[in-house]
């Protein structure tokens, strides 16, 4: 008798802070979704929460984008503030990309102490789908 293979579940864990983060990569987490204002049912984070928990958790990342809370009605102008976070935050992420890069052995163009950032090229990204709440960067 063959028992059918069972597929692991991905365990995707909220999180705030860098400290959460951590928390969650130590208990086993496979991906994170970034968001601020968790009680709120999750907003985008700050730019700065973003830089200091890619430097924190080696985990891949999903990024809250959600310009308030009180519903998933956007005006136009808050469709321009969520382009506007999606944008920093692939671009945030290209940077974090090129950083590790630079700093690769496998890499030829990368100095010795890797504090200097040098984009080794860009990646084609494509852009996020504001028509599905659960679709981040």
């Amino acid at each position: 008798m063959t028992l059918p293979s069972r597929k692991r579940v991905l365990l995707e864990v909220p999180v705030a802070s860098a400290e959460d983060a951590l928390a969650a990569q130590a208990g086993g987490a496979d991906r994170l979704e970034l968001n601020a204002a968790l009680a709120l049912g999750g907003l985008t984070p700050s730019l700065g929460t973003l830089i200091e928990v890619r430097a924190a958790v080696r985990l891949p990342l999903l990024v809250m984008v959600r310009p308030r809370s009180g519903g998933f009605a956007y005006s136009a102008a808050d469709f321009r503030v969520m382009q506007r976070d999606a944008d920093l935050a692939l671009q945030e992420r290209q940077a974090a990309s090129d950083r590790e890069e630079t700093c690769s052995p496998a890499r030829t163009a990368y100095n010795r102490d890797c504090r200097t950032r040098r984009p080794l090229g860009r990646r084609q990204e494509s852009g996020p789908d504001f028509s599905n709440p659960r679709s981040h960067p």
